[in-house]
């Protein structure tokens, strides 16, 4: 099976659909070779991403002030031109496309040459209620484009979805035989145990006994605020512990501000953004970690973090919400908290910081196993690579 992937989502940034974009291309192409061809867009910075068959496109993310509607034309437009540069040399059994707006007009283009295409990770767009635009053309436009995403929902020969909230929407779209439930996963190769001492020093970490971290986009809305306002309690058991934020928002300043008057700032360390390479070893320090979401968030579209992927694949316990993620409580991976209940949240790090060097081992590699027999992209890719081939299988 020869397949054409098509994406608008930039590869070089550390975000969550960058991280996944990038992880899936390594898995494919290691699964199929020169059996796949990637069309992607023209990365902001520079990426060291090392992948053959790649053919970038420009994406119109210039300094120029483009209309937005019309910034989505000329990337639908620059996608097929890019398709049929690459299909000189390559006939494509199957286009695989992470939808978003900017692909409706692509999709429109196959669904008429009737070449068959399948959505990976369709997300939140279809879901979403824009409201910002204001004036009589741009409603129309708005409304143009949400009818074109949903046809080019339902012209699909098949979708995969991260979550049941997901499947559960999207299958009032198309038929629940046309969708699949593939959950984000991890690249155990990149993610795995590394020794917290070695770590520790390599960061200038090692004066803290025990670490509680986040790592990830939007800190102060997924764990963040929680680890500031529970610190207090943290600190009066463990002293010398440390509280890791890897990540920023704008969300960090007023935090920030409230540990001061709490006077727990000598037992946090601000991280910042860093790069993906270094994630693991961030990780690798952390007796726990915590991938927190908002109520409403979860039962809308529920949750499967990728950190908390990255967590388990190095062998770290996790503190994620409930209704979610129930594996992590099912495996005793982890515990299932009310993100806005402090105590369950202080009780739960306490647990783990009590592991002894014996448990912690045990936890470990059984988190590690886990994650390699069900989490992993080599998984995630052979589940995919069945699905379409089912579907594919279908049509004849």
């Amino acid at each position: 099976m020869r397949i054409c992937y098509i994406s608008n989502v930039d590869v070089s940034i550390p975000n969550g659909p960058g991280v996944n974009e990038l992880e899936f291309m390594l898995a494919i192409k290691k699964e199929l070779d020169r059996h796949v061809v990637f069309i992607m867009p023209q990365p902001a910075s520079s990426s060291n991403l090392n992948i053959e068959d790649v053919h970038y496109y420009r994406s119109f993310r210039s300094a120029y002030r483009i209309d937005y509607y019309l910034r989505l034309v000329l990337v639908s437009l620059a996608q097929i031109i890019a398709f049929h540069r690459v299909s000189r040399q390559n006939k494509f059994d199957l286009i695989v496309f992470r939808m978003d707006y900017s692909c409706v007009i692509s999709a429109l283009y196959f669904k008429l040459r009737r070449y068959p295409y399948t959505i990976k990770t369709l997300g939140n767009k279809g879901r979403k209620k824009d409201e910002t635009d204001t004036g009589f053309w741009k409603v129309i436009r708005r409304r143009i484009l949400g009818h074109l995403f949903e046809k080019s929902v339902r012209w699909a020969i098949g979708v995969d979805v991260c979550t049941a909230q997901y499947e559960r929407f999207y299958s009032s779209w198309v038929p629940k035989s046309r969708i699949r439930v593939v959950e984000n996963v991890v690249n155990t190769e990149k993610f795995h145990p590394m020794e917290k001492g070695d770590v520790r020093q390599k960061l200038n970490l090692e004066q803290y006994e025990k670490i509680v971290g986040y790592i990830g986009g939007s800190p102060s809305e997924r764990g963040a605020r929680q680890l500031v306002e529970v610190s207090p309690e943290l600190i009066r058991h463990y002293p010398e512990c440390g509280i890791l934020i890897v990540g920023e928002d704008n969300g960090l300043f007023d935090l920030k501000e409230r540990i001061k008057q709490l006077g727990t700032e000598r037992n946090f360390v601000w991280c910042g953004t860093v790069p993906y390479n270094q994630a693991p070893y961030y990780i690798n320090c952390f007796d726990v970690g915590i991938g927190l979401d908002t109520y409403e968030r979860v039962e809308r579209i529920g949750n499967a973090s990728q950190k908390i992927r990255q967590y388990l694949a190095c062998g770290v316990p996790v503190i994620c919400p409930k209704k979610t993620n129930l594996f992590v409580e099912r495996d005793d991976l982890g515990c299932l908290v009310d993100g806005q209940n402090l105590g369950e949240i202080f009780s739960a790090i306490d647990g783990y910081f009590q592991f002894s060097e014996e448990e912690k081992k045990q936890f470990s590699d059984r988190a590690v196993k886990y994650v390699k027999n069900n989490l992993s992209t080599t998984v995630a890719v052979k589940a995919r690579m069945d699905f379409w081939k089912t579907i594919l299988y279908r049509r004849l």
